[in-house]
């Protein structure tokens, strides 16, 4: 899953050898997958409320200030977490399809 599934704050199944011969190694993939998910859905329907509740704190903090650096075109604006995640649903939408049909 790497690095980005640890940031938003899940921590079993973080860190470690990565090694899935350790009996809750499926368990911990499992709820990461799961917080994955949920994020990424809250993100796509611009829930920013919901997404930014899965981040940790450093997450959050660096996702704000990375975006508001404006390198990119298609960077989310806004001073929150939650005010990106709803700048940034439309963007994704144009590029993802609808991951509930």
């Amino acid at each position: 899953m790497g690095r980005r599934s640890c940031r938003l704050g899940v921590p079993s199944g973080c860190g470690g050898d990565g090694g899935s011969d350790r009996p809750d190694a499926r368990a911990g993939e499992a709820e990461v997958r799961k917080v994955l998910e949920e994020a990424l859905d809250a993100v796509y329907e611009g829930d920013g409320a919901r997404a930014c509740s899965l981040y940790t704190d450093s997450y959050r903090r660096e996702m704000v200030k990375e975006n508001q650096a404006g390198e990119s075109d298609v960077a989310p604006r806004g001073a929150s977490c939650e005010e990106q995640v709803k700048d940034f649903a439309p963007i994704l939408r144009r590029f993802v399809p609808d991951p509930s049909r």
